[in-house]
């Protein structure tokens, strides 16, 4: 488990921030009769598309986190407030999901651009 850096929000871009809910039901097929259907896990989890604008800076601080401290996203996310209601939450990348940025003002170097940092997390408690 690894602590969200400080250095980096706290909190994602509202107005592009997405939450879908997992299914919570398993369905298993019978020999006979109708499909048993019943609850997967008893705490509602999701996947959350998140973005952020960093500084270059923060970028770095970012990348670093990614691939050092998660090493290439497995690892799991603590002490980030969950953008639904504000309790802290633990989260991981959603499997396949890479981050991606792309920079959002000019700059005569990386650190002096914003950047568009967008990602998908799964919550996991």
């Amino acid at each position: 488990m690894a602590a969200w850096p400080g250095s980096l929000p706290q909190a994602p871009l509202l107005d592009e921030f997405e939450y879908v809910p997992f299914d919570p039901c398993v369905v298993t097929e019978m020999d006979t009769g109708p499909p048993q259907r019943r609850r997967r896990f008893s705490t509602a989890f999701g996947r959350y598309s998140i973005v952020f604008v960093l500084t270059g800076r923060q970028v770095a601080a970012f990348v670093t986190f990614y691939f050092t401290t998660l090493a290439g996203a497995p690892g799991t996310i603590t002490g980030f407030p969950d953008p639904r209601d504000g309790a802290t939450a633990t989260f991981q990348f959603a499997p396949g999901s890479v981050p991606s940025r792309a920079p959002i003002t000019s700059g005569a170097t990386a650190a002096e651009r914003a950047w568009h940092v967008s990602m998908q997390w799964d919550r996991v408690a």
